[in-house]
């Protein structure tokens, strides 16, 4: 007889003694064993099953259940040991003694008529009243092999032909296939080469998937605790903001002894030589410009985002780095443009720059988050971010009561400019401005992060304006 290649031998390797369960298409191959990674001759296919029979005809033994009968089949070795029951999972004491020969079970007859799937003929079988041949599917409780038997073999025991265990053949209740019973858990049943691989590609991928999740969550911001105290005033000596603002510092205090030069040029001579001063002046100055612009929108768009360390600074092209220049000059000819324009009117000198001054406080703030949520330079009012100045009247004022202190300095700077003209004055109300205007900035951040989180589906998208998608 046949078999087909569903058929599973158990085969001790000869190097760590694992049992290894080979399929009948692996019989004749050389494989790796899956314990101790070394090659192994598998035996030939006819080899295999004169050494299957000589073992069970020699070695095995019977005996039944205690609780449901069945006759149960177990090794020499066994002796002693405990062996769960296929039917009733009962725990059974292998006996010590053989049983006696009688009790065995009878398998002449029963041998013959056991077919796998697709050895069964069509014409064998018990009929039923319409004439057709009843076959009985049943599965081995210890492998699962599928069997079949016909109605004459009911109630009794047959063996399976891949692991020898005898299975009592139940009648057919349907149609429909019988309930393979649950393997016993304390029964071992060593894997074959091939669930080996897959098992150890499912570990691989979870391995992988499971360093990626910690990826995500590493780069995920940490917001603040304390908003408007934590990284505020310490933010420009990190170690990425320190050489950017320090550096653009000494570009501007170089550029300062040329500036003054060409304002107290006096004559045609003169004004002619300055021409080219004039030309690199501006270029350099529309250049520093545009970067600084650009560094503020990007501090205000990380804190923003939850970020407290810019790692990365965002890549701008030209067109985003002259959106990004509109966007705060923008904001303040909206908030304190009208104010100077009336401080130029006879009289009203003092009040329009006092007001101008106030509004450039209270207002800028407001005007240039507006901006930004839209997307837009000449869009200075989102009905979101005026709201929430009457809906976070406590955040709103915390965060003019944190920014008091550097408006005091940058005035303080300012004051010292117009007492003690001079070079070295110019130099460090540049430096003040430049850590004034990160300070901001990261406030100015921190504020709009506290809106994403008191008004959500109100505030602006992830992203914002002048900044080109990584």
């Amino acid at each position: 007889m046949e078999a087909v290649d569903n058929t599973i031998f158990a085969i001790a390797c000869p190097q760590c003694r694992a049992t290894l369960k080979v399929r009948l298409s692996d019989l004749g191959q050389q494989k790796a064993c899956p314990g101790c990674h070394q090659p192994i001759q598998l035996p030939s296919r006819d080899e295999a099953l004169r050494t299957r029979k000589v073992q069970r005809a020699r070695q095995e033994f019977s005996f039944r259940c205690k609780l449901c009968g069945t006759l149960l089949y177990a090794h020499p070795s066994q002796r002693g040991e405990s062996l769960a029951c296929p039917d009733c999972h009962t725990n059974n004491e292998v006996p010590v003694e053989r049983m006696p020969p009688s009790t065995k079970a009878t398998t002449s007859g029963d041998d013959a008529n056991l077919r796998f799937q697709d050895e069964v003929p069509a014409s064998e079988g018990t009929s039923t009243a319409a004439g057709k041949p009843v076959e009985i599917r049943l599965h081995c409780p210890v492998c699962d092999c599928l069997m079949y038997a016909s109605g004459s073999q009911v109630g009794k025991l047959v063996p399976c032909p891949d692991c020898g265990t005898a299975v009592t053949v139940r009648p057919a209740l349907s149609t429909k296939r019988t309930t393979v019973r649950p393997v016993d858990p304390g029964i071992e049943i060593a894997p074959t080469f091939e669930r080996v691989a897959e098992v150890q590609s499912m570990e691989r991928h979870l391995e992988a998937g499971r360093a990626y999740a910690d990826r995500i969550m590493a780069a995920r911001p940490k917001p603040p605790k304390r908003p408007f105290r934590d990284g505020i005033y310490s933010f420009p000596f990190y170690l990425n903001i320190v050489p950017r603002w320090l550096g653009l510092s000494a570009i501007g205090c170089a550029l300062l002894p040329f500036a003054q030069m060409v304002a107290e040029a006096q004559g045609a001579i003169e004004l002619v030589v300055m021409i080219p001063i004039v030309i690199i002046l501006v270029a350099v100055g529309l250049l520093m410009s545009f970067f600084i612009t650009s560094m503020w929108n990007a501090i205000l768009q990380r804190t923003a985002a939850g970020y407290d360390v810019i790692d990365e600074w965002p890549a701008h092209d030209i067109f985003s780095r002259v959106l990004n220049w509109l966007f705060p000059f923008g904001a303040l000819a909206f908030s304190a443009g009208p104010f100077l324009l009336v401080s130029g009117l006879p009289h009203a000198r003092i009040p329009g720059l006092v007001l101008a001054l106030v509004s450039l406080i209270l207002v800028f703030p407001i005007v240039f988050l507006s901006m930004a949520e839209s997307n837009s330079p000449a869009m200075p009012y989102s009905r979101a971010v005026w709201r929430s100045v009457g809906r976070l009247r406590r955040e709103w004022m915390t965060f003019h009561l944190v920014a008091t202190p550097a408006w005091v300095l940058l005035l303080a700077a300012a004051a010292v400019l117009v007492r003690w003209p001079g070079v070295i004055s110019q130099g460090v109300l540049l430096v003040v401005f430049l850590w004034f205007s990160l300070v901001y900035f990261r406030l100015l951040g921190r504020m709009a992060w506290i809106l994403e989180q008191r008004l959500p589906g109100e505030w602006f998208e992830e992203e914002l304006p002048g900044e080109d998608a990584q």
